[in-house]
């Protein structure tokens, strides 16, 4: 909330928020220091003004990822496999970095160089609790980041899968299977059939 002081014939208003540089500006007249007041602070609320510096280049990425790997991944049901993968997360230089400092390029180098070690299905699942922890400190922990670093960087999955015709004679021990099971479904029913038609 602002504060407003008269000294000398002026007035002297001042804005001090968490996650905001303090500002300070002098008006002649109280009407006008009221109205900037306002105004600056409708600004914060819709976050156009830019966040404290000074709080994000006292954070380093590796202080956030240990506080999300302690106070959230401990807490979920794998968290051990998340652990593992966060403590290999920390040993990379990108993490001695100040918060105010990281990038999308900085995370878009990152994947560059994982891609070459990792298929990109395995560099996904690593990213996605990174991802998580930004969004966490921005809504929960008041960490004044302007956006998700991790939004911007591309990660496409090839899909894998695979197709192919079913060879003469398997059809036939395919249903022959279901017709053994105890499942009256499995093959009574046509579902094998009907599926048939695809493969053939």
């Amino acid at each position: 909330m602002a504060t407003i002081r008269k000294r000398g014939g002026k007035y002297y208003a001042q804005i001090r928020r968490a996650g905001f540089p303090s500002i300070t500006k002098t008006f002649r007249n109280l009407r006008d220091a009221r109205q900037w007041s306002r105004h600056v602070e409708s600004l914060q609320d819709r976050k156009e003004l830019g966040p404290d510096r000074r709080v994000l280049e006292s954070i380093t990425l590796g202080e956030l990822v240990v506080r999300y790997r302690d106070e959230v991944s401990s807490k979920k049901k794998g968290s051990d496999i998340e652990t593992f993968v966060l403590n290999a997360f920390l040993r990379h230089p990108i993490c001695s970095k100040v918060l105010g400092n990281v990038t999308s390029r900085d995370f878009a180098l990152y994947r560059d160089a994982r891609l070459k070690e990792i298929k990109a299905t395995s560099l996904k699942r690593q990213l996605a609790p990174i991802k998580n922890m930004f969004e966490i400190a921005r809504c929960e922990w008041g960490v004044p980041l302007t956006e998700n670093p991790l939004d911007k960087v591309k990660l496409t999955v090839a899909d894998n899968r695979r197709e192919r015709r079913l060879k003469d004679g398997e059809l036939e021990r395919i249903l022959e299977a279901a017709d053994s099971r105890r499942n009256p479904y499995c093959a009574s029913s046509g579902v094998l059939e009907h599926w048939a038609f695809y493969f053939v």
